[in-house]
Order: C-alpha cells, then sequence, then structure tokens
C-alpha cells in the first residue's frame, strides 16, 4: 500500500488539494537527499498512483500532480504553498507518510531528518 492511501480513504472531505499536497510532499521527501531510491520510487508511484485514481479529484489536480510527479526538484517552499491549503488535521496525519517514504529507503540521513523537522515546524505554526 502507498503512502498517504489510508489516511486519503479515511478522510471524506479527499479534495483536490489534499491530494496535490500528499502528491507534492511525497515527491519532496524522497527526493531530499538527492536521489530517490527504487524503493523510494515504487513507494511514491504507489501512492500518487492511488491518489490519482480516487474519483473525488478533478481532471485538473490529476494533471497538476502528473507535474509535480515529473519535479524531482520541487522546493520547501513550493511544498508550503500547497500545504496551506489542506486542514491541520490533515497535516498531522501526513507525518507517518512521510516516515513511511524515508523508512522505504536504505536508512535515515540529514536531509531526510530536516525534511521531518521542516514538516513539524511547519504544523506547529499553523
Amino acid at each position: 500500500m502507498g503512502i498517504f492511501t489510508d489516511m486519503l480513504d479515511r478522510l471524506s472531505d479527499s479534495s483536490d488539494d489534499l491530494a496535490i499536497a500528499t502528491a507534492a510532499l511525497s515527491i519532496y521527501t524522497a527526493a531530499s537527499d538527492g536521489t530517490i531510491t527504487l524503493d523510494e520510487f515504487l513507494e511514491v508511484g504507489l501512492s500518487v498512483g492511488a491518489i490519482n485514481t480516487k474519483q473525488k479529484i478533478s481532471d485538473g489536480a490529476r494533471q497538476k500532480i502528473k507535474e509535480i510527479s515529473q519535479n524531482h526538484s520541487i522546493t520547501w517552499d513550493e511544498v508550503k504553498g500547497y500545504l496551506d491549503k489542506v486542514s491541520k488535521k490533515s497535516l498531522l496525519e501526513m507525518e507517518n507518510g512521510i516516515k513511511e517514504i524515508i523508512l522505504a529507503s536504505d536508512g535515515t540521513d540529514e536531509a531526510e531528518r530536516k525534511v521531518i523537522e521542516d514538516f513539524n515546524a511547519y504544523v506547529d505554526g499553523r
């Protein structure tokens, strides 16, 4: 099962904004250490695929997710722009998804720890 998939299934108000933010955070986390490992690639692929097949998102959101998925150099500021559009409750549930991506790689490095720190600081600031 892909990252964040359980969260998206549980939220009855799954929206375009939540789906886009989830895809952006997934890609950013996987690419944070400069490379996306095969395991991270598969984990993100499962997640983005699950998001894209949800009936509750628009074709425009699917297109945006496709663009984000192809941009492995997405910045934290871009990700925050997407995160700004989702509820704090949804943000709190996203941390587990971040950890799943990081654990899919060959261990946690400094860049990946920074993603968690930045994300937690962002959530605390909301």
